[in-house]
């Protein structure tokens, strides 16, 4: 055994059966829980990670969100970030589990399109501060963070406080009353000056009683411009210096920390890409200041309209349905009593993968047809015998290159405005074919359609890239700015019947 990938507690153990350590392709954490007799895992929230338990031998009680369960083998348990959890071996022998446990994602892109505009009446130079974003990052707690129970505070880079949280565990509120003031913890009490290179590490701090708080700063034009503190959670094997009557935290396994720094370096990126999206309506403002003839103003503002696009498109195009699935596939185990749990979990790992791979822009079109087959099959366990789908792929295409993630966003789509209404028998069919210039790509669906109207005003808003950026405007946006003016669409619908989307990709150019 392998003693770096074994956790010990004072109430057991966990050996990390597998864990995906520099591979940022695949996020999931394996392994096995063994909880000593007559010991317990203290109560607990799961602030950042979504869990599935299956027990495999022992006896106790499992209590979630206040709901108690006599623990048998053979169980199974899938506990949401957020759920309160606790663990009890009332036993004589070990109680084994197998955990699985992977970190949630977060897609900020609703986040950064309800953002409030900062620019002045009067046209004036404006220079922000948190403060005056203070209600943008109230709504990104409010959205992010506060459903999730996690304890965050903000402050801003004197180290006043811009957000106080108020999730904070009850050992702090009994030991230093941190409910009263902030202040009171003395976490909360350390300077944070930092210079470079140290902007963009990740610190945390442990008190005396062994609390854990994380530290993240927000940075932005190469300046910290405050703080994100949070956490307040007992990390394994921590020593406590002060004993107090009060009952300590339940330990935080190695994982779990992991997931906790990424939800708030989510958080953190979300601050960062707002206070970017400001500054670049203040360059768009400033240069209309500036122009006196109308037609140096026009060229001016497509200019700023490119950096715009720009900005926006390195928004990463997240894909909203992956943890839709992961109450599905626990349901899944719980009534077949199997371990297809753990194949659905390893084919959802697999598009994480391919969505998050950055290694190149372009690839073939067999490797983006691979992906979308993925995406329905995991569509197929949410929606079962209701789903059915096609695929008429002609092999001369597999090998064309193509930008990575656009079709699986179009077969998207269908979900998110074709069968809105849940209609009984949902059927998507895929055609692909290629001539001398073009990769030709339709995606057909027997949703509820479009009339004449709604069909022309989509096909303005796509060209004209007006209204919310959705996945299709994006994705289109995407392939104009590979392709230019080449690239062409179409749309063939009928109300009531369904919507053909129909792609013609260049086959030549660099990608």
């Amino acid at each position: 055994m392998n003693n770096d990938n074994l956790q010990k507690f004072e109430w057991g153990t966990i050996e990390w059966i597998y864990e995906p350590g520099d591979n940022q392709y695949n996020l999931m954490n394996i392994g096995t829980i063994n909880v000593y007799p007559y010991k317990r895992q203290n109560k607990h929230v799961h602030y950042s990670d979504e869990q599935l338990i299956y027990v495999l031998s022992g006896s106790g009680k499992q209590i979630i969100n206040e709901k108690v369960t006599n623990i048998k083998p053979g169980m199974i348990f899938h506990m949401n970030p957020g759920d309160m959890h606790e663990t009890i071996n009332d036993g004589k022998d070990n109680l084994v589990e197998l955990l699985i446990s992977i970190p949630i994602k977060i897609d900020n892109e609703e986040m950064l399109h309800r953002k409030q505009k900062m620019i002045p009446s009067n046209g004036k130079k404006y220079n922000f501060n948190m403060k005056q974003i203070k209600p943008v990052i109230q709504d990104y707690y409010e959205n992010l963070l506060k459903p999730l129970n996690v304890p965050v505070s903000v402050f801003d880079a004197k180290g006043k406080v811009v957000l106080a949280g108020d999730q904070f565990p009850d050992y702090c509120k009994s030991v230093c009353h941190i409910d009263e003031d902030l202040f009171n913890c003395e976490l909360y009490k350390i300077k944070n000056e930092y210079k470079p290179p140290y902007f963009f590490e990740y610190t945390s701090y442990v008190c005396r009683y062994g609390i854990t708080v994380i530290l993240v700063s927000i940075i932005f034009q190469n300046q910290v411009f405050g703080h994100i503190k949070g956490g307040h959670v007992r990390e394994s094997e921590r020593m406590v210096e002060v004993e107090t009557p009060f009952e300590l935290p339940y330990e935080r396994p190695k994982s779990s920390m992991n997931s906790l720094l990424g939800l708030l370096i989510k958080f953190q990126k979300s601050i960062q890409n707002y206070l970017s999206l400001i500054d670049t309506d203040l360059q768009l403002l400033e240069k209309d200041n500036m122009i006196k003839d109308k037609l140096q103003k026009e060229m001016n503002l497509e200019e700023s309209l490119r950096i715009t696009q720009s900005k926006m498109l390195n928004i990463q195009i997240n894909n909203h349905f992956l943890f839709n699935t992961l109450s599905a596939i626990a349901n899944l185990a719980i009534n077949d009593q199997s371990y297809k749990t753990y194949d659905a979990i390893i084919s959802l790992s697999k598009m994480f993968r391919y969505n998050l791979s950055t290694a190149h822009a372009g690839v073939s079109f067999l490797e983006e047809i691979n992906y979308v087959k993925d995406y329905l099959n995991l569509q197929k366990i949410r929606f079962g015998d209701k789903l059915d789908f096609t695929f008429d792929m002609k092999k001369d295409a597999f090998d064309c290159n193509v930008p990575l993630n656009f079709l699986q966003p179009i077969v998207e789509n269908a979900f998110t405005h074709g069968f809105r209404n849940h209609i009984d028998v949902m059927k998507i069919d895929l055609f692909s074919d290629c001539d001398d210039q073009f990769l030709i790509i339709s995606v057909t669906d027997n949703g509820s359609g479009m009339s004449k109207i709604k069909k022309d005003q989509l096909i303005k808003n796509l060209k004209d890239k007006n209204g919310r950026l959705s996945g299709l405007v994006m994705i289109l946006m995407k392939l104009e700015k590979i392709y230019g003016n080449r690239v062409k669409f179409e749309i063939d619908t009928v109300e009531g019947q369904g919507t053909t989307m129909t792609f013609f990709i260049p086959k030549e150019g660099e990608i």
